[in-house]
């Protein structure tokens, strides 16, 4: 649960509970992100919050907040409102440095209105609430991606098994200098032929002798895992303090969030009123921070309903029932865009042999890339975990009664409600993988060359000018591509396999809870 459960949301009186959270559903919180959706704010008459709250508002420890829903009356009334911001009246943040990084997307609209009115003069009146939010939210952050460019490197032999490269000096932004530790072409050829595995050089489309072939980086069936990544592209800066590898994606979060009510009054007498409404709405959730590859974002969608209902009875001036009943269901999910897509592990060319899953909705859940594929000293690339929330359903009814008697305000009453929830993490489904990460690795230079070399050996070597590497404080001697040494650098000590770990997720882990909740309360003001 989260740190917001301590605290009561009511509407009209009413809880309308989203089983997962705890939470009212009216103005809840997407499974990753922001608010996904809302209560229109000229929708609200008032609202009313109380600490240490007496026994009537029992169900949690902390504050409890009711908020009541404006109502129509016999003049037709309306209003609307708007509010926008965009990337030209923003100013860079503190962590968005103008030095070295582009400027991030902001952009955010809001927009609502209402509308009431009589439908029958002094006995029936309806409201009706509708608002929107539309954010883009650029994100500052970089990620430590491959490089992958061949313009980088002098090569020869192209095209045969002669093929030999050394990196072009000075090839990267800041006078710097690309390596096997970073750069993918240089990584292959810092392996022995019998050391380079033929999975991993599908995944980036290199032949044996690792020339780059029509599709590369990409796979030859168009699968992407890693991007396109050259020396002064994407961010790169002179900036010593800014990793060599360094990119930024200028990804961004879109979020939109929907929320409208409808409310009819109806006064039967003098002595009876009954009043409903119907709050629903939508949140959708989508992109990326921190991953290079728009496919690796996600998408966190919901979509809430709550019918509700109030009857008020005064059969004296001492005496007063209220009571209520609401139906909320909601239906919500935490996915990766990958998935969405359907591609499976098979496809990917990493067939997992675990079954695919797919619930009611139709998603196939355990559907594309793995969760995680981490290389020691870049980031991991791959998806996320899945989650789906729903449908969850609350069904509650409350009687409230109030009796004044002298100084004495008595109120007696009770609620009873019923909660289903439905739910399932898909996470580590598809795989998770790690590379060059463990004891026997150098740590920080070999994670390319381990992701390359797949579950061959890493075996000892010394670095030098034929295989392309030759890190500081190494110094290359001779003339390449046969006669030249690297002198000084660090061995490579030898590893069994370069992949260093890898785990996986077999089962089904769907959840099914059903809950039933009865209080009572009886207080004196």
């Amino acid at each position: 649960m989260r740190n917001e459960s301590s605290n009561e949301f009511l509407v009209e009186g009413l809880h309308g509970l989203d089983p997962f959270t705890g939470q009212s559903l009216v103005g809840n919180l997407a499974l990753r992100g922001d608010g996904a959706t809302i209560l229109p704010a000229d929708a609200i008459q008032e609202f009313n919050q109380q600490f240490n709250a007496k026994a009537e508002y029992g169900w949690k420890a902390g504050a409890s907040v009711n908020v009541g829903l404006k109502s129509g009356t016999n003049a037709l009334h309306g209003t609307a409102y708007s509010f926008f911001r965009d990337i030209g009246t923003d100013g860079r943040d503190f962590f968005n440095v103008a030095s070295s990084q582009p400027k991030v997307n902001g952009a955010m609209q809001q927009f609502g209105a209402t509308v009431g009115g009589p439908i029958k003069k002094d006995r029936m009146f309806f409201f009706l609430g509708y608002e929107q939010q539309n954010y883009t939210q650029g994100s500052a952050s970089s990620t430590s991606v491959a490089f992958t460019d061949p313009s980088m490197l002098s090569c020869t032999g192209a095209g045969t098994a002669a093929f030999s490269c050394n990196p072009i000096t000075n090839s990267v932004a800041g006078a710097r200098t690309p390596d096997a530790s970073n750069h993918l072409i240089l990584a292959c050829l810092g392996l022995p032929a019998a050391n380079r595995s033929a999975q991993s050089r599908s995944m980036v489309s290199l032949d044996p002798n690792c020339n780059p072939l029509s599709t590369y980086p990409n796979a030859l069936n168009g699968t992407t895992w890693l991007v396109a990544h050259g020396g002064n592209d994407h961010g790169a800066t002179a900036d010593p303090a800014i990793g060599i590898t360094q990119y930024f994606p200028a990804t961004q979060i879109e979020n939109r969030s929907i929320g409208a009510v409808a409310k009819v009054d109806y006064t039967l007498n003098d002595k009876n009123t009954v009043n409903g409404f119907l709050f629903t709405g939508n949140g959708n959730n989508e992109g990326e921070t921190t991953r290079a590859l728009p496919i690796w974002g996600n998408r966190a969608y919901q979509t809430p309903i709550m019918v509700a209902g109030t009857w008020t009875w005064l059969p004296s001036s001492s005496w007063a029932n209220s009571f209520r009943v609401g139906k909320a269901r909601i239906y919500a999910y935490y996915r990766g865009l990958d998935m969405l897509s359907g591609t499976t592990p098979t496809q990917l060319g990493l067939p997992t042999g675990v079954p695919l899953v797919t619930p009611d909705d139709g998603i196939v859940e355990n559907a594309g890339y793995p969760q995680s594929l981490a290389i020691n000293s870049l980031n991991a690339i791959g998806s996320r975990n899945s989650e789906t929330r729903g449908p969850g359903e609350s069904l509650e009814f409350s009687d409230q009664i109030n009796y004044l008697r002298g100084n004495h305000s008595l109120r007696f009453g009770g609620v009873f409600m019923t909660q289903a929830q439905n739910g399932a993490t898909w996470a580590n489904t598809r795989g998770t993988f790690g590379f060059g990460r463990g004891a026997d690795s150098t740590g920080q230079g070999n994670g390319l060359l381990s992701f390359v070399a797949g579950q061959n050996a890493v075996p000892d070597n010394i670095p030098g000018s034929q295989n392309a590497f030759c890190p500081s404080p190494g110094v290359i001697v001779g003339a390449s591509p046969s006669g030249a040494t690297c002198v000084g650098a660090v061995m490579i000590r030898s590893q069994p396999t370069g992949l260093e770990s890898a785990s996986l997720f077999y089962g089904n882990p769907e959840s099914h809870v059903r809950r039933k909740s009865l209080g009572f309360f009886a207080q004196d003001d």
